[in-house]
Order: C-alpha cells, then structure tokens, then sequence
C-alpha cells in the first residue's frame, strides 16, 4: 500500500513537474528560435519524464529488497536499447524518433521493475 502511495504521489508530482518543463521548454525554444518548435515534438519528452518520475519509488522498494542485480540487467538493457536506436535514428537525421526511443525505453524499463517486484511481493 505504502508502494502505491508513492507511485501515486510520483505520478502527480511527475506530471506536474513534466507538464511545467514541457512548457517551460516551448515558450523558450520558440522565443530563442526563429522556426516554430511543434508540441508534438515534447510528448515523449513528457513520457520520458513522467516514467522517470515513476521509477523512484519502485527502485527505493526494489533496493530495500536487495534486487540491485535485476537494476543492473534493467537498466544495461534500456541503456543499449537507448545507445543502438539512438545513434542509428540520429544517424539518419531523425530527431523526433529518437526523442520517441527515448520516452519509450523508459516505459519499458518502469514496467520491467514493476514486473520484478510483483514477482517478488
């Protein structure tokens, strides 16, 4: 239950805290640029940020049950994924794609631990 308080608590404060930089962010890069940024380009930027907010508690719960091992698999994991995808779709001049592999990788890497700690509670 304390789990899912922090999750929950993580989710609200992630949005608000993602929401706040996405704009924060669009207001700053139309101001300084003369082309227009799309907003379209700031949802994964927003999904990578609410994930991440998401994954505190999970890994302060998954290192309290000494699962620093699975961490370390998780996180090599989405890192490579992060590495390889991003290199290739920036290689090919395709920013918002790799902005998307990022947002992506880290829903992927919230649902692994999520996964390892309901095998193990």
């Amino acid at each position: 239950d304390a789990l899912k308080e922090s999750v929950l608590k993580m989710v609200i404060g992630g949005t608000v805290m993602g929401l706040t930089w996405v704009g924060i962010c669009l207001v700053f890069m139309n101001k300084f640029q003369m082309n227009s940024i799309s907003f379209w380009w700031m949802i994964p930027v927003f999904i990578n940020l609410l994930f991440t907010s998401i994954q505190l508690p999970l890994l302060y719960a998954l290192l309290k049950v000494k699962e620093d091992e699975n961490i370390l698999r998780i996180f090599a994991l989405c890192v490579t994924l992060q590495t390889l995808l991003g290199y290739w779709f920036l290689s090919q001049q395709e920013i918002v794609l790799c902005l998307w592999i990022l947002g992506l990788t880290a829903v992927l890497q919230t649902l692994l631990y999520m996964k390892v700690l309901s095998r193990i509670i």
